[in-house]
């Protein structure tokens, strides 16, 4: 108890604002099950969303130098009946986040043929590629492939 009163306030004041201010920036946005076609909603789920490609860290940015947008994403927890089908790929409390985007330009098709909707499973903290399309956009061109 001694060592919380000896600690300067202001200095306590910053070290706990900063603490907070780095988790709050990884955390992915609350569950709410539906379709969503607002461009800032998709926007925060895609910057929650992190890639292993050197050049960006999240999948918004992603996108963003490849050229695609999204139109349209829908959420979705799945039931018991998928989790006990999915042959111990699924986990009780995954949630779904299927995506719909502009057309891929030649580029992106030659690196990789990817179609204009893709899947990403969302396990507490981890984002998990769910089909070949996300594979690519999570991870880049070596990731051409279903995960």
């Amino acid at each position: 108890m001694q060592f919380f009163r000896r600690l300067n306030q202001p200095l306590l004041a910053a070290a706990l604002t900063l603490c907070f201010s780095v988790h709050a920036a990884g955390k992915a946005p609350a569950v709410v099950e539906g379709t969503r076609s607002d461009a800032k909603e998709i926007a925060a789920i895609l910057e929650s969303i992190p890639t292993t490609t050197p050049e960006d860290s999240t999948l918004a940015e992603r996108l963003l130098r490849l050229n695609m947008d999204v139109k349209f994403a829908m959420v979705s927890r799945f039931s018991t009946d998928d989790v006990q089908q999915s042959g111990g790929t699924l986990r009780r409390g995954d949630v779904s986040y299927l995506f719909t985007t502009t057309e891929p330009n030649e580029r992106v098709k030659a690196q990789c043929p990817i179609w204009t909707t893709f899947r990403v499973t969302r396990r507490g903290k981890l984002w998990l590629p769910a089909t070949k399309s996300a594979n690519y956009l999570m991870n880049g061109p070596g990731h051409c492939k279903v995960p």
